[in-house]
């Protein structure tokens, strides 16, 4: 095999090593972090997970910044991180950065939750069955319409 190959699949493994590491840090950071003296319960008239209606959008954001590789150069590390940049800022406009596919494969689903109040959004375990619920207990609270439910 041509060192070429072998620097590039180096390379990959490193990249996907990097985001695997950020995703499980990030989400143990938002678990043990967050402002623990807020609500306890979030009251639930509607609960669906997000992923299939929010999935189309981020594969569309990453299938474009892949297609970008046929115009410009993506070898140097000022492209990389600027492409890197401008896909952050794509997923905080369209509010999909709790979309995580790190998070989804480290067993933890997005809901949204319809209540009388407002829309929110949940992070929690997926071993729970949360579809024919009333009231969610044991939840912290991220900003102002996202929780995330702790371990019970």
């Amino acid at each position: 095999m041509d060192s070429y190959y072998i620097d590039r699949i180096l390379s990959i493994f490193i990249l996907l090593l990097i985001g695997v590491i950020l995703g499980w840090g990030s989400l143990k950071v938002i678990i043990n972090h967050t402002d623990s003296d807020t609500e306890n319960s979030l009251k639930v008239k509607k609960i669906y997970p997000i992923y299939t209606e929010l999935m189309p959008v981020f594969l569309s954001i990453i299938v474009i910044a892949f297609s970008l590789n046929n115009f410009i150069e993506i070898d140097d590390l000022t492209t990389v991180s600027s492409l890197f940049f401008g896909i952050f800022l794509l997923f905080s406009i369209s509010n999909i950065g709790y979309l995580n596919p790190i998070w989804f494969l480290l067993g933890y689903r997005i809901y949204k939750v319809d209540n009388d109040k407002a829309i929110y959004t949940l992070i929690a375990h997926k071993n729970k069955n949360y579809k024919s619920i009333d009231k969610i207990g044991n939840v912290k609270k991220v900003d102002e319409f996202v929780f995330i439910k702790r371990k019970e």
